[in-house]
């Protein structure tokens, strides 16, 4: 009857040794996961023309950047992804993600965002004409 309980003791305290094993691991994965899985799921940025309603006498890069703001979360990441303020036109051209582009869309003042139809390449690439080469 002693060895029978002593087995089952012994079988417990083995079960909870792994229980508790298994638990660490698993939040040693949670810590170190989730930069590795960011990386996989990490989107591509492509180039887009964003069309918005500017205000008449504000600055036009200051109104641009404005509007990437909330959808970038600071002025300096929006300046890096804007590539060209349009002069012409109301609005620019900036590097997004596919989930920045559905929320900027959402913002008030934006009219439009498309991908641009010229190729990058062309425009950045080597000895495109936006490269500095020309």
């Amino acid at each position: 009857m002693n060895s029978m309980r002593n087995i089952q003791s012994t079988a417990i305290v083995l079960l909870l040794f792994l229980s508790l094993m298994l638990a660490l691991m698993a939040e040693a994965r949670n810590v170190i996961t989730p930069g590795f899985e960011t990386e996989k799921v990490k989107e591509e940025k492509d180039v887009y023309i964003v069309d918005i309603i500017r205000p008449k006498g504000v600055d036009l890069e200051k109104a641009d950047i404005h509007v990437l703001v909330p959808v970038l979360g600071s002025k300096k990441a929006a300046k890096e992804a804007i590539i060209y303020h349009y002069k012409v036109i109301s609005g620019f051209a900036a590097k997004l993600t596919p989930s920045q582009v559905k929320h900027l869309k959402k913002q008030p003042g934006v009219l439009r965002v498309e991908p641009d139809r010229i190729s990058t390449h062309l425009m950045y690439g080597p000895g495109g004409w936006l490269s500095g080469a020309v």
